[in-house]
């Protein structure tokens, strides 16, 4: 892989950050998630949602809400956005000190590169810029690739289960957690 840079999203990102969602989605989640509810995701559209998430969070993101930051690579500018994450308070206990990676999607073409390994360190060290000391995050249970990445970068899972509706299927959801002292910074990577 090309280097990689993490940072927060900007104006403009929305189209590429919903390019990494939907076929992430499409790809990780084939046979596990309804294919009408897969092949209906739209990137059009949730380049528009992204948009106003990005707009959002550049004005208005405090410890409590979530915040999304992008991986990109290349080798010069225009690079290409080739994962993303949103961290968080845990939420299903906003009040309690546990952090969540909410998401981390990286492009089908990109899995294997080290992005990541790369995306989630740096979701990892900002949430514990934001104070957090444990976090939490939950992965569809048939979905062994991811489940394999996590328990490779020290995620457990706890027993926590639950359930999920996309489109005509109930998906079932396991917890994993983590303890985030000492949260690694890979060599070379930037952010803001």
């Amino acid at each position: 892989m090309e280097a990689l840079r993490v940072r927060r999203p900007s104006p403009g990102d929305g189209a590429g950050i919903a390019r990494v969602h939907v076929q992430a989605w499409q790809a990780a989640y084939a046979g596990l998630m309804p294919a009408a509810y897969l092949a209906a995701m739209d990137e059009e559209e949730r380049a528009q949602a992204w948009e106003a998430r990005v707009a959002g969070e550049q004005t208005a993101f405090t410890r409590f809400d979530h915040e999304t930051m992008i991986a990109e690579a290349g080798e010069s500018p225009p690079l290409e956005i080739v994962g993303i994450a949103t961290v968080g308070p845990d939420r299903d206990d906003p009040a309690a000190s546990v952090g969540e990676l909410w998401m981390i999607n990286v492009l089908p073409a990109a899995w294997g590169t080290g992005v990541g390994p790369q995306l989630l360190a740096s979701a990892s060290n900002r949430l514990v810029e934001l104070g957090f000391t444990e976090a939490v995050l939950w992965v569809v249970k048939g979905n062994a690739r991811a489940r394999r990445f996590y328990e490779r970068e020290g995620w457990v899972p706890d027993g926590g289960e639950k359930r999920q509706v996309f489109g005509d299927r109930l998906v079932r959801e396991v917890r994993y957690t983590t303890t985030l002292i000492g949260a690694r910074r890979p060599a070379g990577q930037g952010s803001r």
